[in-house]
């Protein structure tokens, strides 16, 4: 498989995450995931400035860029996407009133 797949289907599964949280709780969903994100950020780093040898930071930073970045602009999308919907459906019970 190509390389490029992996950051796609990590953004698919962010998104779709994060669209069904967002259809549930709102714009809030965005927020979680941002948090996550940032806290897989700081172990992928933080584990790989531990580590020794040679190329041994290499590989925490190529997971923070290729699978949390994708997960995360997956996740704010969809986050966003899914409040709208929200949003929107709670809108129209107002007015149906």
């Amino acid at each position: 498989m190509d390389p490029i797949v992996y950051p796609i289907a990590f953004f698919i599964i962010g998104g779709l995450a994060a669209y069904g949280v967002g259809r549930i709780i709102g714009y809030k969903s965005v927020w979680i995931f941002a948090g996550l994100a940032a806290v897989g950020y700081l172990i992928s780093f933080v584990s790989g400035t531990q580590s020794t040898g040679q190329y041994a930071g290499v590989a925490q930073i190529l997971i923070a860029l290729f699978v949390i970045t994708p997960v995360l602009v997956g996740a704010l999308v969809g986050g966003v996407i899914g409040g709208y919907h929200r949003q929107r459906k709670m809108i129209e019970r107002l007015n149906d009133d």
